[in-house]
């Protein structure tokens, strides 16, 4: 046999098992993306049970809707929402507005440089649904 000859199955054989580590590596990529989301959704199940239990042991106390959002046609729950999205508020939508979502509310404040005073105005709610 001749030098091109040993050199095209040489280069074979290498590609061969360059295809077989990509793909053994994409099929371990997926096996972590889907303990990653178990992780996740195990976390959200754990976070709302935390909640839960906070709110059997001190009642969230009612805050009024106009002290904190003062951005006409934003309900509540709108505000629930976009700080679940943020990842700073863990319980349930559609409950009244309670002191830990103005907690929350000024917890994003200080990360994106506002004043912390737990008022939804102009600035603060295009930050927060964006």
């Amino acid at each position: 046999m001749d030098f091109k000859r040993y050199l095209k199955i040489f280069t074979l054989v290498v590609l061969s098992f360059i295809l077989a580590y990509t793909v053994s590596l994409c099929s371990i990529s997926k096996k972590y993306e889907s303990q990653i989301t178990s992780l996740k959704n195990e976390i959200q199940f754990k976070d709302r049970a935390i909640v839960d239990l906070e709110n059997k042991l001190s009642p969230p106390k009612a805050v009024s809707i106009k002290s904190v959002i003062q951005i006409p046609g934003i309900s509540p729950s709108d505000l629930q929402q976009a700080l679940k999205k943020k990842g700073l508020y863990a319980g349930a939508v559609d409950v009244p507005l309670s002191q830990r979502i103005v907690e929350a509310v000024k917890e994003f404040q200080k990360r994106n440089n506002l004043t912390a005073d737990g008022v939804v105005g102009k600035r603060t709610w295009k930050l927060l649904k964006d």
